[in-house]
């Protein structure tokens, strides 16, 4: 039995108005692919399904 890792993103984590910060997106389950390093220690995950293509975008800008 496997452990289940599953992305959870948002925009921005500062407030907006006054509506409080902006809500997660579910990205979906992620496999792991590799690690390096110990202090910080890098791990490479591959999602699972493909982010929307505005969620892309957003991310890679950042």
């Amino acid at each position: 039995m496997g452990t289940s890792v599953h992305l959870f993103v948002r925009e921005s984590k500062t407030a907006d108005g006054t509506l409080g910060t902006a809500p997660y997106l579910y990205a979906g389950p992620m496999t792991y692919m590799s690690h390096t390093g110990e202090r910080p220690m890098l791990i490479l995950w591959q999602l699972n399904h493909a982010l929307p293509a505005d969620v892309f975008h957003a991310a890679r800008v950042a």
